[in-house]
């Protein structure tokens, strides 16, 4: 089902990466802020995100599991990253609150732009060249 060259050692350290962030960003921010602030942060976050995986996306070093499975779907496809994304995000949402998980506006939020800012960073990426691209070694 997945295209295998989306596969490399990016796919087996993400999980890593993503779990020490995650770990560390819950320590460092109070979970109880007041109401701008939060979602001050809950926007800076997705930032930081976005563009971590927009960086592994435009390295080439081997997608992320989820972003290796949305890659596969935007070629069978023909759709473009962020409605593939959507898509998925929306899957996840919905199997996350079958299993009692809860929907929040920065859940909502983060389904809805982080497709479009991945494709941001990624062409701001592509035009600055900052990181060297794999494929074009």
């Amino acid at each position: 089902f997945l295209d295998r060259r989306q596969l490399g050692v990016g796919t087996l350290v993400a999980p890593f990466f993503f779990s020490f962030g995650i770990d560390w960003g819950m320590k460092i921010v109070r979970e109880y802020m007041w109401f701008p602030v939060n979602y001050a942060m809950v926007l800076t976050g997705l930032c930081v995100i976005s563009f971590g995986i927009a960086v592994s996306i435009y390295a080439n070093f081997g997608k992320s599991s989820s972003d290796a499975m949305i890659f596969s779907l935007m070629h069978k496809t023909g759709l473009e990253y962020y409605k593939v994304r959507w898509g998925t995000d929306i899957l996840y949402l919905a199997l996350g609150v079958l299993l009692g998980g809860r929907i929040t506006l920065a859940t909502v939020i983060a389904v809805i732009v982080m497709g479009k800012i991945i494709t941001f960073f990624v062409h701001l990426l592509e035009k600055t060249n900052i990181i060297e691209n794999q494929e074009r070694k």
